[in-house]
């Protein structure tokens, strides 16, 4: 997955709630991910936190989407596909987080 330009994630029609567990190993394989999706809350996690992009199951739409990045790409390299929202992710962070709501919880009242 790391070596990849672009890793794709494909949701589900049926499935607009899952999030799969494939989502948080692309994010940690700090590539952009392009997901093919109707809208979600997979796509609105990629477009939020800026770590791709969506594209409706249409392919047309998938066709434009994969000429935008490839013209990305062209132009700037990796630096055209760059992720900006991935160090959030970081199992440190993450784990930092959590442990900040464990001693929140944890105080006495």
């Amino acid at each position: 997955m790391q070596a990849a330009t672009v890793l794709l994630a494909v949701q589900s029609p049926d499935d607009d709630v899952h999030l799969p567990g494939k989502l948080f190993e692309y994010v940690g394989a700090r590539r952009p991910i392009l997901a093919i999706s109707r809208p979600c809350e997979v796509t609105e996690i990629i477009a939020d936190q800026q770590l791709g992009w969506a594209v409706e199951p249409d392919g047309a739409a998938i066709a434009a989407k994969l000429d935008e990045i490839y013209a990305a790409w062209k132009a700037k390299g990796h630096d055209g596909l760059s992720l900006r929202a991935v160090e959030q992710f970081d199992i440190r962070v993450t784990t930092g987080l959590l442990a900040g709501v464990f001693e929140e919880i944890s105080l006495p009242r």
